[in-house]
C-alpha cells in the first residue's frame, strides 16, 4: 500500500484506493506539479506539497486525509486524473475538507476556481483551504470574499502568458520545418531515435495507396469507406492504439467503423507527397484543446522532407476531384467581427448538455444563438431548455456582474497592498529561477 509518513500521520494515496474502501467523510489533500512550475525549484515540488498539506492536516484535526496528486499536468487542464476523481467525491458528498497549498493548484482557471470555491464547496458544506493566501473558509472575513477571485483571476493571466510563450516557441520551431506535430499521420511512424523524423509504416501505407487508388479510379467515397469496413481494416486511430503510439479515444465496440469523413481528411493530406506542413490549425482558446483551420495561404509547407507514399501528381488529382464535390460552409459567419463566442464551453442546457454556438445574421440583424443539439435527436431524451440568444444571455451576465460590483464594500488601499505584496514575492522567486537558468545555460556552452 502506497502511504506517506509525516510526523503522527500515516497518509494514503487515492491511487491505491477505490471507492468501496473509503469512510464516509475524507479531507482531500490536492496536490498539482506542472512542467513550467518544477522549473522554480523544490518549493513547488510534490514532496513539499505533501508535506505542507501534512502538517495542515495534523495541526486542524481533518479527518480522514487521502494525497491527490497530478504530476506533470497544468493547472488550466481540468482533465487532471486525480483532481477528477476529488471532484467525484464531492459530488457524491464524501468530502468533508479540501486543502491545496495555493489557489494555482487547484486550478489556472479562474472561472473553473470561482465556481468551485464560491458555489460547489459552500453548497456542499466543504472546508475550502489554501495555504499561501491564508484562505480558509471556516474562518472567511470579508477581504477574503474579494481577494479570493482577483488571486484566480492573475493564475489565469499566468497560465495565458506561459501558452502565448510555448506558441511563440512552436512558431519559431515551425517555421525552420522542423515537424512539430505530437504523432505522424496515418501511414507513417515516427524514427524511435529522433522524433522528428517520420518513417513508412509498412502495412498502413498500402492501406493509404488503396483509398487514394480507389478513389482515383472513380469510387464513391462511401464505396471505399464500406469495403474498408468490410475486410475489417482497424481505423487509424484504433490502429495507433494498438501500436500504442497514441492515447485516441476510440469506438471501442466497431474498430472497423471507417466513416467517409475519414476517407475525405486523408485525401486531403498533402504529408502524403513527402511534405511536412506546420501550422495548419490554431487553437480557439489556450483553455482548450479544440483547433480551427487555418487558410491555406497560412500554412507553411516544406516540400520533400520524408518519403512519400502519393505522388504529387496523384494527390494533385484527388484534391481536384474533391474540390468538385465539396459543398460552401453554410456558416459564413463564423469567426467574423460581432460574431465572437466569448462565452465558449460555459453554457449548458438544463441535462448538463454543452450547448452549440451558432453565429447568424439575417438583414444587418445579428442572431447569433446557442443551441443543444441533443434535444429531440434519436436515442437522446434531452428535454430541456435547448435554444437561448447570445444578447439575452450578455444582458444577463452584465445585470448580475453590476449587481454584484454595486454591493460590493472593501477597502480598496489594503486589498491593493495585499495583492501586490503576494505578486512581488511570487515575481521575485520567477526572476530568481530566470537567473539560475541564465546561469546555468551559460556554464554548459
Amino acid at each position: 500500500m502506497n502511504t506517506t509518513n509525516f510526523s503522527s500521520l500515516t497518509i494514503k494515496e487515492i491511487k491505491t484506493q477505490t471507492l468501496e474502501e473509503l469512510p464516509d467523510k475524507i479531507t482531500v489533500l490536492y496536490c498539482r506539479l506542472s512542467a513550467e512550475d518544477a522549473n522554480e525549484g523544490e518549493s513547488n515540488s510534490i514532496s513539499s506539497q505533501k508535506q505542507i498539506l501534512a502538517q495542515v492536516a495534523e495541526r486542524e484535526g481533518l479527518v480522514n486525509p487521502y494525497f491527490f496528486v497530478d504530476d506533470g499536468f497544468s493547472g488550466s487542464n481540468a482533465q487532471r486524473p486525480d483532481f477528477q476523481k476529488a471532484l467525484n467525491l464531492v459530488e457524491t458528498g464524501k468530502v468533508s475538507n479540501f486543502v491545496v497549498k495555493d489557489l494555482s493548484r487547484l486550478s489556472r482557471d479562474y472561472l473553473l476556481s470561482g465556481q468551485l470555491t464560491e458555489i460547489t464547496f459552500p453548497s456542499k458544506n466543504i472546508r475550502f483551504i489554501s495555504l499561501n493566501e491564508n484562505l480558509d473558509s471556516s474562518k472567511r472575513n470579508s477581504q477574503d470574499a474579494y481577494l479570493t477571485p482577483l488571486v484566480s483571476l492573475f493564475n489565469n493571466w499566468y497560465s495565458l502568458q506561459c501558452s502565448e510563450k510555448i506558441k511563440l516557441s512552436k512558431h519559431t520551431k515551425a517555421k525552420t520545418g522542423e515537424k512539430i506535430g505530437w504523432t505522424a499521420p496515418y501511414g507513417y511512424l515516427k524514427n524511435p531515435e529522433n522524433s522528428k523524423e517520420w518513417l513508412i509504416d509498412d502495412y498502413a501505407s498500402q492501406i493509404v495507396k488503396r483509398i487514394f487508388k480507389e478513389y482515383l479510379s472513380g469510387k464513391p467515397i462511401a464505396s471505399i469507406a464500406n469495403g474498408l469496413r468490410k475486410d475489417k481494416i482497424l481505423t487509424p486511430a484504433n490502429y495507433k492504439k494498438k501500436l500504442g503510439v497514441s492515447n485516441y479515444r476510440v469506438l471501442e465496440s466497431d474498430p472497423y467503423h471507417w466513416k467517409s469523413q475519414m476517407i475525405c481528411q486523408m485525401l486531403e493530406k498533402e504529408e502524403y507527397t513527402g511534405a511536412t506542413i506546420n501550422l495548419k490549425t490554431a487553437k480557439i482558446s489556450y483553455k482548450q484543446r479544440n483547433c480551427r483551420l487555418r487558410p491555406r495561404e497560412d500554412w507553411l509547407i516544406f516540400p520533400d522532407t520524408h518519403e512519400a507514399i502519393i505522388s504529387k501528381e496523384d494527390f494533385a488529382l484527388a484534391r481536384k476531384m474533391l474540390g468538385h464535390k465539396r459543398v460552401v460552409q453554410r456558416n459564413t459567419w463564423k469567426d467574423k467581427p460581432g460574431h465572437e463566442n466569448i462565452f465558449a464551453g460555459l453554457v449548458f442546457c438544463e441535462n448538463g448538455h454543452k450547448l452549440s454556438f451558432c453565429p447568424q445574421q439575417k438583414d444587418h440583424i445579428n442572431l447569433d444563438h446557442y443551441k443543444c443539439y441533443h434535444h429531440r435527436r434519436a436515442g437522446d431524451s434531452c428535454s430541456g431548455l435547448h435554444y437561448l440568444r447570445k444578447n439575452v444571455l450578455e444582458e444577463l451576465v452584465l445585470t448580475e456582474l453590476q449587481q454584484l460590483i454595486s454591493s460590493t464594500h472593501l477597502d480598496e488601499e489594503k486589498l491593493l497592498e495585499e495583492l501586490k505584496s503576494r505578486f512581488d514575492i511570487r515575481e521575485d522567486k520567477r526572476q530568481d529561477s530566470l537567473r539560475k537558468q541564465l546561469i546555468l545555460n551559460k556554464n554548459q556552452k
